[in-house]
């Protein structure tokens, strides 16, 4: 995915920033009205519908006469509508539950990587796909879900604590429900026993987080809250087929291209 702004850097001109921006009032519009429309996408962790609306905005370099008009060539027009994505991305999934700290590892990953891509990664848009991609991905697992309002607390409380140490008698007595109750009605609208539901979601993280390159393995288990380093392993592979090494193995070919 690949915003095509190719062409002749446009020069400024001091005294007349409408021109210098765009080509018309309607493509301000039509651009604004686009970005409100991802950010529903997003919002939905709809990462299909995010990627269509990407794809059909238009081609013309006048669209995106501001990005023109600050960068010299075509190659650092990409990086900043790339990292404009990342940051703009990070801002919407605020608005969420995703933990803020593996949404900060998250977006200071992407802006290192897009400060130090070459001109072959940011030109064929795979750089983008994975920011938007890990995005909506995040925003499906820890996006606000209707629930009822007390499953909702005990739900706020699992992801404020996912990384640390967590467990049904903790959550219980947070709440001064018992255990039972607690389960009962977890599973009820999650589909999950409450320890079902901390380990999916603690397996989300590991997968986002094993998509930076510079933590190693040792150090995601413990991030995500497993004492255990085998046990994280072995309830990574029921979950996802695979080792989290092998799963990383998968992410950086699918990265490459």
């Amino acid at each position: 995915m690949r915003i095509n702004i190719s062409g002749t850097a446009l020069t400024p001109r001091p005294n007349s920033w409408k021109e210098n921006l765009f080509i018309s009032e309607s493509a301000i519009i039509n651009r604004y009205m686009a970005e409100k429309k991802l950010v529903r996408f997003i919002l939905n962790g709809d990462y299909d519908g995010a990627r269509t609306l990407l794809d059909n905005l238009p081609q013309s370099q006048e669209y995106y006469r501001d990005f023109a008009a600050r960068a010299a060539n075509d190659v650092e027009q990409q990086r900043q509508l790339t990292l404009i994505m990342n940051s703009g991305l990070r801002m919407t999934v605020l608005n969420t539950n995703v933990p803020v700290t593996i949404l900060h590892g998250i977006a200071t990953y992407f802006g290192r990587a897009i400060n130090e891509a070459d001109a072959d990664t940011l030109l064929s848009g795979a750089l983008m796909d994975a920011i938007l991609r890990t995005y909506c991905g995040m925003v499906q697992e820890f996006g606000r879900k209707t629930y009822s309002p007390t499953v909702e607390r005990i739900v706020d409380y699992i992801f404020s604590n996912l990384t640390g140490d967590l467990n049904l008698q903790q959550i219980a007595e947070q709440f001064n429900y018992s255990t039972v109750y607690v389960n009962r009605i977890l599973k009820r609208e999650t589909g999950c026993s409450t320890i079902q539901f901390i380990k999916q979601k603690r397996i989300a993280l590991a997968k986002a987080m094993l998509y930076l390159d510079d933590i190693s393995v040792d150090e995601v288990s413990a991030a995500v809250g497993f004492n255990s380093f085998n046990y994280f392993c072995r309830v990574f592979r029921q979950m996802e087929g695979s080792s989290p090494t092998e799963y990383r193995e998968m992410m950086r070919r699918e990265r490459a291209g």
